[in-house]
């Protein structure tokens, strides 16, 4: 699997205070989970801040919708909210903070998940960067987002913005399950894809002779939904 997050590029407004005060409003995140040789998007997670919350969100939305697979290895930067100790504490080669003995053991190392670091600054080793990019030209571009789009940099803001015209973060979500039910059933071009759909060779490669699937219990899976802290007794 590779897990990155992105900020998109339209502004949003919470009416009803599920992310934080009601009428807030701010630019979205979205953490992403795409297992590579699909290009099939796992799990996300949506949030006003990328943190290690986010992290297990996404991960949890992962294993809801792949009925508790867990993956070998898991491809990420070593951004705060990845390197945080609750994620990947015990892990080698985290570049931040130190490994300390008698630290807490991350989500994924205590799952046996392999962590990979993508290389620092050099956007492209991770696969689910393309995904973000289809999905921005799928979702920022629709009709129900004209005025709040903010454009992808400060020297390339739309004339038509307008934060008054935030979108409701209600109608974000139903528009974004929406273009990724839609990605997934998109036949693609490419390496190893054939003319298929992400949907389809996620199915199909899943199911061929000596693949085995890693699949945690319900019980492992309530665990993930726990944070942890060090404490001195």
């Amino acid at each position: 699997w590779s897990l990155d997050g992105r900020r998109k590029d339209l502004m949003v407004v919470d009416t009803q205070g599920k992310l934080g005060p009601p009428g807030k409003v701010f630019r979205l995140w979205i953490l992403a989970i795409e297992e590579i040789r699909a290009r099939y998007l796992v799990g996300y997670a949506i949030g006003a801040a990328l943190n290690a919350d986010l992290v297990r969100a996404a991960f949890l939305d992962a294993l809801r919708r792949t009925g508790r697979i867990i993956p070998r290895t898991i491809q990420m930067d070593n951004g705060m909210e990845n390197a945080a100790k609750e994620i990947t504490g015990g892990a080698p080669w985290r570049r931040r903070g130190k490994v300390l003995e008698g630290e807490i053991i991350g989500l994924f190392p205590m799952l046996g998940i392999d962590v990979s670091w993508a290389t620092p600054a050099h956007g492209q080793t991770k696969p689910v960067e393309r995904l973000f990019g289809t999905l921005a030209g799928m979702v920022e571009t629709r009709p129900e987002f004209r005025g709040a789009y903010c454009g992808n940099s400060p020297d390339a803001r739309p004339e038509e913005w307008d934060a008054s015209k935030a979108v409701p973060l209600e109608v974000v979500e139903a528009l974004l399950r929406e273009e990724i039910g839609a990605y997934h059933q998109t036949p693609h071009r490419g390496h190893g894809m054939q003319g298929r759909s992400p949907y389809q060779v996620y199915v199909e490669e899943g199911a061929k002779p000596g693949v085995v699937l890693r699949r945690i219990t319900e019980p492992q899976e309530r665990m993930c939904a726990l944070s942890a802290a060090p404490v001195t007794i």
